[in-house]
Formats: structure tokens, C-alpha cells, sequence
């Protein structure tokens, strides 16, 4: 049974009060099997939601399932991680919001990297230092997958980003991309190996 800290009352009674996407407190603990199931079916509900603030929650909160690739239908309607791309996409002014999403992203690793990697990939040359690091961390994750759509991308950072920590996060991305990023990266690495 799920209780809210300190509190008798179940949070399921009264999510079904004042409906949002889990607990009041944030935190879910001791779910058996169905329960996160059934979690993880509400969170997938709210990917077509009227109200873009929860699409974009739901996808955040199934990264973690993402990755572990448990507790998901067998198949998703919508990926999360294409829900993510877009808002990155729609919303780059928003700084703080489009690093949660890039995190998110990365969290959920190479199987995010067919439905993201373009939006990271752009998000590189547009945005804040903040961001591009967190996209560059992300594409790392995603590994030879995400080469295609952003090895070219990292190259450019590698080359001519003044920042050295992007640079050097953009050299690491493209060695976890391997012989995938060696057309677009190679000449960028060896490069950056003469990089002071």
C-alpha cells in the first residue's frame, strides 16, 4: 500500500479527489508488479492529454520505464521520447524546462535515440551552454544510434564550439557513437587531440 508521508490517507484516494500524474509528494514506493503497470498505463494516457504541461510530465515520468524497458505495453502509441524531441523543439527558450526534457531523453538511453536525436542535434546549435551540454550528455547515451542524425552536429562542437568542456563531452559523445560518427567525427577527433 502507497501512503502519502506522514499522512493516513492513501494518495490514490485522493488522486482520484484532485487527478495529476502520482502521488501528491512525488514519490511511489513498494508498487507490486500491477500497480506499476497500471502506473505506467495512466502515464501513457496522459501522452495524448488536452493540456501540453502533462504530455510533456508523462513523458518525463516513463523515462525510467523507458530505460528499463519494463512494466510498458507492447506497444507505444506515441514514444515518450518523441514527445520530449518536440517540446525541446517548441519550447527552446525556456531553459530550464528543455534541460529536464534533455535529461529525460538521456536517462531513457538508446532507445530514445530514433525519436530524439534530431531535436538534440539542433538543440546543440540553438541554445543555451546548459543545454547543449545536457544534449550533448544525452547523445552520448543514446550511443551509435544517435549517429546519423547528430554525429555532424558534434563534430561542429568539437571543431568550433569555444566552450572546452562541451568540446571535450562532444569528443566522449562521439567516441560512444564508434564507427557510426567515423565519417562525420573523425577529422573533428583528431583534431581535438592537438586541442589545448
Amino acid at each position: 500500500m502507497v501512503k502519502k508521508r506522514g499522512q493516513d490517507e492513501e494518495w490514490v484516494e485522493e488522486y482520484f479527489k484532485n487527478p495529476g500524474y502520482g502521488p501528491p509528494d512525488g514519490t511511489i514506493v513498494s508498487l507490486t508488479e500491477d500497480e506499476a503497470r497500471d502506473h505506467v498505463e495512466m502515464l501513457c494516457e496522459k501522452l495524448y492529454d488536452d493540456d501540453v504541461k502533462r504530455r510533456y510530465k508523462a513523458a518525463e515520468a516513463l523515462a525510467p520505464y523507458i530505460a528499463d524497458q519494463k512494466y510498458l505495453p507492447e506497444e507505444l502509441p506515441i514514444h515518450p521520447a518523441t514527445v520530449l524531441a518536440l517540446a525541446i523543439l517548441k519550447n527552446s527558450n525556456d531553459r530550464m524546462f528543455c534541460v529536464s526534457c534533455a535529461r529525460s531523453l538521456g536517462m531513457m538511453g538508446a532507445h530514445a535515440a530514433p525519436y530524439a536525436s534530431a531535436a538534440l542535434a539542433k538543440a546543440i546549435s540553438i541554445s543555451s551552454t546548459e543545454l547543449r551540454y545536457e544534449a550533448i550528455l544525452s547523445l552520448r547515451r543514446f550511443g551509435p544510434k544517435a549517429a546519423p542524425e547528430a554525429a555532424a552536429a558534434l563534430a561542429w562542437v568539437v571543431t568550433e564550439d569555444a566552450e572546452a568542456r562541451l568540446r571535450r563531452e562532444a569528443v566522449k559523445a562521439l567516441a560512444a557513437m564508434g564507427e557510426a560518427a567515423v565519417a562525420a567525427g573523425g577529422v573533428a577527433v583528431a583534431r581535438a587531440c592537438s586541442d589545448e
